[in-house]
C-alpha cells in the first residue's frame, strides 16, 4: 500500500511562506509566519517566524525566530528555542540566541543562551551561559568561559580562557595557556581562581589575584630527560618537539621544590632519588633572573657515585635550570616532580 500523500508542501496555521519545493520533497511549516525557501529538502519547521533556508536538508526547527542558515548544507539538524542561529550538520541547538557557525560539524549546544561556536568547533557539547568556542571535541559549561584554539579541551566554570590545546579549566578567572610562546600550558590544568596555567603538562592552583591573573597561584609539573652520558642535562616540561624550561613571569619570585628519581634502564637496575629546595626571582628581563641564596640538595639515596642533580638560575631564557648527570654508557630515564610557589608584583 503506498499510504497517503498530502502533497510536497504542507502548511498548518497562517503567515507560513514555502517556496520552490519539488515534488520528491516534503516541506511542512507549523504556526505562523514560518519561512521554507527554495532548495531546501524535507525538512519541517514549527512555532513561530523561524526560517529554514535553502540549501539544508532532512532537518527541524521549532520555537520562535530561529534561523537554520543553508551555507554550509545542513543536514540532519535539529533546532529550537528563541533567536538561535545556525549553519551546521548533524548538530542539535536548543535554547537562546546562540550562534553555531558554518564550518562546524556534530555539534551540540544545549541549555544554552548567547552562545558562540565558531568554524572548527566539531563534536563538541556547550551549555550555560555566553561560551565563545573554537576547538574540536570540546566540552564547556558555566558563565562566559572561551576557548580560543583548544581542541581536546574542557572547561567548567566562570571566566576562563584556554589558548592551547588540551587543557582542563575550572573555577573562575583562570587561563591555559601564554599567548604566542606555544607549548607553554599545553595539555594542562588550571583550577582555583585567577590563576595562568604556563607550563606543558602543569597543574596549577589560582589562589585569587591581587592586581593581575597570574600572580599568586602554585603550579605541579613533571620535567624529565634521559641521559647517556657524563654531560650536565637539563630537564624539561613536556616531551618531543612539545617541550620547554619551566619559565617565570616578567616581575616574579618563586619558591620550588624539585623531587627527582632516576633509574637506569636495562638489568643494572642502578637507581637514586635527590631533592632540591630553592628559589628565584626575575625581574623586567630574563636577563635579571637569579637564586635567591643557595639551593639546598638532599641526596636520599645513590647506586651510583658520579650521577648528580643541580640546580641553577638560566638568564637567557629566564626560567629555572634543573640538570641531571648520568655516566657514559649508562641510559637512565630522570624523572622530577616539581612545584612552584608564585607571586608577580
Amino acid at each position: 500500500m503506498a499510504g497517503y500523500r498530502l502533497g510536497n508542501k504542507i502548511s498548518i496555521g497562517s503567515g507560513n511562506t514555502i517556496s520552490g519545493a519539488n515534488d520528491d520533497y516534503m516541506m511542512t511549516a507549523i504556526g505562523a509566519y514560518n519561512t521554507i525557501q527554495s532548495g531546501v529538502e524535507n525538512c519541517i519547521v514549527g512555532g513561530s517566524g523561524s526560517t529554514i533556508e535553502s540549501g539544508a536538508k532532512y532537518s527541524f526547527v521549532f520555537g520562535q525566530s530561529n534561523t537554520l542558515s543553508g551555507s554550509d548544507g545542513p543536514i540532519g539538524t535539529w533546532v529550537g528555542g528563541k533567536d538561535n542561529d545556525v549553519d551546521s550538520a548533524y548538530s542539535l541547538v536548543h535554547g537562546r540566541n546562540n550562534v553555531l557557525s558554518s564550518g562546524s560539524d556534530a555539534v551540540a549546544i544545549v541549555g544554552a543562551r548567547n552562545c558562540t561556536a565558531y568554524a572548527g568547533m566539531d563534536y563538541g557539547l556547550i551549555t550555560g551561559y555566553a561560551h565563545e568556542v573554537s576547538g574540536a571535541y570540546c566540552l564547556v559549561a558555566g558563565d562566559t568561559n572561551t576557548i580560543s584554539d583548544g581542541d581536546n579541551s574542557a572547561m567548567f566554570g566562570y571566566e576562563n580562557t584556554a589558548l592551547l590545546s588540551t587543557v582542563i579549566i575550572g573555577g573562575h578567572g583562570n587561563t591555559a595557556g601564554v599567548t604566542g610562546e606555544a607549548p607553554r600550558g599545553l595539555s594542562s590544568m588550571a583550577m582555583g581562581v585567577d590563576g595562568v596555567a604556563r607550563f606543558c603538562g602543569g597543574h596549577t592552583m589560582g589562589g585569587g589575584k591581587f592586581s593581575a591573573v597570574g600572580d599568586a597561584q602554585s603550579t605541579r609539573s613533571i620535567i624529565k630527560v634521559q641521559t647517556t652520558d657524563d654531560t650536565a642535562t637539563t630537564l624539561l616540561c613536556g616531551s618531543g618537539s612539545q617541550n620547554h624550561l619551566p619559565i617565570l613571569a616578567n616581575d616574579s619570585a618563586i619558591m620550588f621544590k624539585a623531587q627527582i628519581v632516576a633509574r637506569e634502564t636495562g638489568t643494572d637496575d642502578n637507581c637514586a632519588a635527590y631533592e632540591l629546595l630553592g628559589a628565584l626571582d626575575r625581574n623586567a628581563s630574563a636577563a635579571t633572573t637569579a637564586l635567591l641564596g643557595s639551593v639546598t640538595k638532599v641526596v636520599i639515596h645513590e647506586d651510583t657515585a658520579g650521577w648528580d642533580v643541580n640546580a641553577t638560575a638560566d638568564t637567557t631564557n629566564g626560567s629555572l635550570d634543573v640538570k641531571v648527570t648520568g655516566a657514559v654508557g649508562e641510559n637512565v630515564n630522570w624523572v622530577c616532580m616539581l612545584d612552584f610557589t608564585e607571586v608577580v608584583g
